[in-house]
């Protein structure tokens, strides 16, 4: 009998950790959406970077909101304007699946490969 009371006490304890750690990361999914929304006010825009999306268009903050500091970047100054390839999702030595040009802080293109 104090056997099965164990049992059952300690298959609800992972129940309660299981839920607990789901309803954690749901809410932190809501937190994050509401505090987007407060930044952009535009729920598209929101969107795109909760799917961790990129756009031409996307300016320097959304894009680090969307996929997070880049691995690496190359700086490219010129007279009139900047010009950087941040890159992500590294495969190799100087070798990435996803590069993303901006210029003047916007992004004007990106490759994903794979």
């Amino acid at each position: 009998m104090n056997d099965v009371l164990v049992g059952i006490a300690w298959v609800g304890g992972i129940v309660v950790v299981v839920v607990g750690a789901f309803g954690l990361g749901i809410w932190e999914m809501f937190a994050r959406r509401k505090l987007l929304w407060k930044q952009y006010g535009d729920h598209e825009t929101v969107d795109l970077i909760m799917a961790q999306r990129i756009w031409v268009g996307q300016t320097r903050e959304q894009l680090l909101n969307s996929r997070g500091p880049p691995v690496a970047v190359d700086h490219k100054l010129h007279k009139t304007n900047t010009k950087a390839v941040w890159k992500y999702d590294q495969v190799g030595k100087n070798r990435y699946n996803t590069q993303v040009t901006l210029e003047n802080g916007e992004v004007v293109g990106f490759e994903e490969k794979g």
